[in-house]
């Protein structure tokens, strides 16, 4: 475990729409024309904070749709090797994160803050 130096956490929001075909990220990635193309355009559109998911107005809820990624599984797996470092959100949302909303800040950190609260209830119990 000594060459793990920290744990960036992140999710993955489930594809509803193919980009290109009416994605709701389809504006962002005309606008920004990534070079990496799609793969680009879902990482910093798509990764939401883990375990939350997101709604139709880009604001955090706590339904089904709580992303992808099997983010309380794959951090288990890391704690029970013994890893003990530093834990980071990484969370990256273009559609909201670029608004000039002064709030986003302190909403992305609530949201972060009931994400670590749930991701530890759900290790209990893994």
């Amino acid at each position: 475990m000594e060459k793990i130096f920290y744990v960036e956490l992140s999710d993955v929001l489930s594809p509803s729409l193919p980009l290109g075909k009416g994605s709701p990220f389809d504006g962002w990635r005309a606008e920004n024309d990534p070079a990496r193309g799609d793969i680009f355009t879902w990482c910093i559109c798509a990764r939401s904070i883990p375990l939350l998911g997101e709604d139709a107005g880009r604001r955090f809820k706590t339904g089904n749709d709580r992303g992808g990624a099997r983010v309380a599984e794959i951090l288990s797996t890391f704690l029970q090797m013994g890893f003990q470092g530093p834990l980071m959100f990484e969370p990256f949302e273009a559609l909201s994160m670029e608004k000039g909303d002064p709030d986003v800040p302190t909403a992305y950190a609530r949201g972060c803050a009931r994400s670590l609260d749930r991701l530890n209830r759900e290790l209990a119990t893994i």
